[in-house]
Order: C-alpha cells, then structure tokens, then sequence
C-alpha cells in the first residue's frame, strides 16, 4: 500500500514539473513573439535617411535657400519662372519621401504587383531592367513620355514621378515644402539670415527673392504636401480605403485626373465619386464614360454601367443630358464611328437598365434613331451586343426626337 502511494505521490509530481515547464515553454514563446513584433514595428519607425543622404539633402537645401522660394523682376512684380531642378534635387526628394512614407505605415510592394498597377492605373510599362531611375507621368498629356525636370505650374507642366527602385509615385517637392529645414536643419537655415534679397539674374536685370522663411503658411504647406504623398501611394497600392475618404475631401483633382484622363475606372468607389461629381457637366460627364488609348482607339467604360444599375434614376437624366450634347458636337477629337458607338452603347445599356415597365424605356435610343447611325451600327454588327438590333428596332422612334433628327 505505501509502495502504491509513493508511486502515485511520484506520478503527480512528474506531471506537475511537465506542466511547469509548458507553461515556461509558452511564456518564452509569447515573450519571444512580443519582442518580434515590437522590433518590427520599430523596423518600420527607425530613421532610413542615412548620413550620405542627410549631406546630399544638406547640399540641395542650401542651394534651394540661396535661389528663394520665388523671384521676381523687381520693377515690374512679375514673377520669374523657375529653371529645370538638377537630379540630385529629385534624388534628395526620394529619400525624403521614402522616409515620410515608411514613418507613415506604408507597406511596400513586389515588383510584379508594383508594376501590374503602374500599368493598370496609368498605362505605362515599368521596365525594371532600364537604367533609369524614375518615370515621368504628365497630367496634361498623358501620351507624353518625354522626361520633365521643371516644377509643375498645372499649365505648361503638371505630373508625378514613378520611382522604380523604391516602387512609389511622387511630385517634385523643394525641400522647405516637405521638411521643417530650419528645425531638421538649422545650421544651414542660417544661410537665409546672411542672403540680400536682390539679386540680378543671368540677363542682368535685378530682381526681389522672397525667402522660404517668409511664407507664412509654408508649415501647412508642407502638412498637406505630405498627407498628399501618404494617401495616393497608400491608397494605389495598399488598397487603403481611409486613404481614398482623405484624398476625395482633400485631393479631388488627382481622383479626376486618375477616372477622366487615365481611364482608371477598376475601383468602384473611386469611379463613383468621379462620376457623381461630373453629373451636372456634359463633357466633363463623357470623360468618365470613355476614354482614348494613345494610338486613338476608343474604349467605352463598361464599369460605368455598373454603377448606373445601382441607382439608375439618379444618372437617367444626365445620360440624356449627355446623349444629346454629343449628338450636337463637333469634337474633332472623335470619328462618327467612335461618336455612335458611345452613343449607341450608352443608350443600349441604359434602355435595358430602366427595363420596358419604365417610362424612360424610349427616351435613350431616339438619340441615335437617324439613317446615318443605323447603317453605322449594322456595319459594325450591332458591336456583337445580340439584343441591340431588337432593342433598338422597338425603342428608336418611341421618343420626342432633337432639332435636326429625321
């Protein structure tokens, strides 16, 4: 009997050591886990701005405060236009920029996945075997490849760079609009405070700098340039969808230039708030519904009928605003055939939304119900749509026909 208790005392006591030591074991491990996760969230957070690329950026903002913020002929307050920026100002943008966006959460993507939405998104190809660094996406010409190195003024220059390397897009910045330089560099700040505010340009004539001290809202500035670089690269690439509510309060014009001059009509949300804002302007409205490719073949925007679908009395009105706005254009910039087939497809798809129990059912096709259109739409086979002949047949003459229509 005692022999049968010590064993039993023996047994307990081999399993409460086994239990001391899982626990042990998973203490260790969740400490382990902890310490993990805490060096990778500091991996995000350390400083990436290496010492060489502090000088570089030391360098660049000294020759940008020598030059001012802006310059004018003094007689005459005209502004001067600024001169091509050298290289080594956007190298110092980039690594300005890549530290913003690491310090901010951004997650940096493949190659393959960066390139795939580099061309999604803008219709360029990445050639990451290519020497060069970085890209130049115009905004005002977005068939122009050519390199620029001149500030954007939105007039004669106006777009944002692809950095291949460091896979993020950015505008060119001076660096007194995207970092405190006389809080992160106040030695070289000092430089402004021995400057002359006269100076006289390569023609001779003189001329008043204004200091980039002297701005007087350069720290909201430079608050908004950086939300500006945070939100689009967070929200192209990392499908952060709080980037997309900022940049639609705070950067419409970039989500117009992305649906209306790109053709970049894949996110849903973003195309909406595009289209929605554009209802009450014809041809802003038509640069949502279709786009040209650079060698000028149209493309009609089939995610656009999506979202009509999902509210269509909501855009009825602006569809037949539109239809009849096209059919009275003389933009040079479309073919008959590529003007009848917005049309047609636009009042084919619409028609078949609003369903034949609807009073708009004869309102779309009217547009479009002239000998001209017709003998268009059957040389291109109704564009393989196999209702279209039906619905058009039933629903052309149902309408009130424009000024001018058969």
């Amino acid at each position: 009997m005692m022999l049968i208790l010590k064993t039993q005392i023996l047994v307990l006591d081999k399993i409460n050591y086994m239990k001391s030591i899982f626990f042990k074991s998973i203490t260790l491990l969740i400490l382990l886990s902890n310490m993990s996760c805490k060096n990778e969230i500091n991996s995000k957070n350390e400083n990436i701005v290496t010492e060489n690329d502090k000088n570089m950026i030391s360098e660049v903002l000294k020759k940008q405060l020598k030059e001012g913020a802006n310059q004018y002929i003094s007689e005459a307050g005209v502004e001067i236009p600024k001169k091509e920026f050298e290289s080594i100002e956007l190298d110092a943008v980039v690594q300005i920029v890549k530290e913003k966006l690491n310090l901010n959460g951004y997650r940096v993507i493949s190659e393959d996945e960066f390139k795939n939405r580099i061309e999604k998104i803008f219709k360029r190809i990445i050639d990451f075997n290519s020497r060069n660094k970085y890209l130049y996406i115009s905004f005002l010409d977005k068939c122009n490849k050519e390199f620029s190195m001149l500030p954007s003024n939105k007039i004669d220059f106006y777009g944002t760079y692809i950095i291949k390397n460091e896979k993020f897009i950015t505008d060119f910045y001076f660096i007194p609009e995207l970092v405190n330089y006389q809080n992160d560099y106040q030695e070289v700040a000092k430089i402004e405070n021995s400057l002359s505010s006269k100076i006289k340009n390569e023609n001779g004539t003189e001329c008043s700098i204004e200091f980039w001290k002297d701005i007087s809202d350069l720290s909201n500035q430079r608050q908004s340039n950086i939300q500006k670089i945070m939100n689009r690269n967070k929200f192209l690439f990392n499908d952060d969808k709080a980037s997309l509510t900022w940049l639609k309060t705070n950067d419409v014009e970039f989500l117009e230039i992305l649906v209306k001059t790109f053709g970049y009509v894949e996110d849903k949300e973003l195309t909406k708030f595009v289209l929605d804002k554009n209802l009450k302007d014809d041809e802003e409205f038509g640069k949502v519904i279709w786009t040209k490719t650079c060698d000028g073949k149209l493309h009609f925007n089939e995610e656009i009928v999506k979202i009509i679908k999902d509210s269509p009395q909501k855009y009825i009105e602006p569809v037949e605003n539109y239809l009849r706005y096209l059919y009275n254009s003389n933009d040079s910039d479309l073919a008959f055939s590529q003007k009848a087939e917005i049309m047609g497809k636009l009042a084919y798809h619409l028609t078949k939304i609003v369903d034949n129990q609807s009073n708009d059912y004869y309102n779309f096709f009217p547009s479009v119900s002239s000998e001209e259109f017709q003998k268009e739409f059957e040389s291109k086979n109704y564009y393989n749509i196999k209702d279209f002949q039906s619905i058009y047949e039933e629903t052309k003459t149902g309408g009130v026909a424009y000024p001018g229509m058969e």
